[in-house]
């Protein structure tokens, strides 16, 4: 998570606050350099709706492969050692994710590696759906690319511009598509972490496939 620079001094801890800091597996040549991203370990059960967050760590840029799969190692085991199974990990796509998934050994063939706990068990390797959903969303509709080819057709951005314009400022008695928003075409700021608006558009591609069927 991106996060603006800044050094700050905690007069409960006397220790300033700010740098990178990635505990004992903070590369030497980060120490004493300030962060710009935030490193969140969660932990999400399978069965409830409740989420605990593990750890939080500071890094210069996306934390890197080899030390993110230091501390992935680590929060396995101290979880584990507390009496809660970790039988999955669940990240996105990105190019360091994906070199954690190399040092595990995952590949397009391999889902699931030894636990690192307990060689009897599988530690499975997911990515994260509706980070892939967001993406596809931002990629279509990025002001670069005013159109993409389906193996439907041509789908061009600036029909979706018409029907946000008909449906929401002139207000038809009949809507195809009556939940879509600017926020859906043009997210800003955190609305591009919306998982909803993400999934929302591509429920609108399908009414629009359905529609011109």
């Amino acid at each position: 998570m991106k996060l603006s620079e800044g050094v700050y001094f905690d007069q409960h801890s006397m220790k300033f606050s700010g740098f990178v800091d990635l505990g004992q597996h903070t590369p030497e040549d980060l120490k004493n350099k300030t962060a710009d991203h935030a490193l969140v370990f969660k932990f999400v059960p399978f069965r409830g709706r409740w989420v605990q967050a593990l750890g939080c760590f500071l890094s210069r840029n996306a934390c890197k492969s080899e030390p993110l799969h230091k501390l992935l190692l680590e929060c396995i085991v101290l979880m584990e050692n507390s009496g809660i199974c970790i039988d999955a990990v669940v990240m996105d796509g990105a190019s360091w994710n994906r070199g954690v998934w190399k040092i595990f050994g995952i590949d397009d063939k391999n889902i699931s590696c030894e636990h690192p706990y307990d060689r009897s068990r599988r530690l499975w390797m997911i990515s994260d759906f509706n980070h892939l959903l967001k993406c596809f969303r931002t990629s279509t509709l990025d002001d670069n690319l005013q159109e993409f080819q389906t193996p439907y057709g041509i789908v061009k951005k600036k029909h979706w511009e018409a029907l946000l314009e008909e449906e929401n400022y002139r207000q038809p008695n009949m809507k195809i598509a009556y939940k879509l928003t600017p926020a859906h075409l043009k997210p800003k700021g955190f609305q591009t972490m919306n998982v909803p608006l993400a999934t929302q558009v591509c429920t609108f591609f399908q009414v629009y496939f359905f529609c011109i069927e």
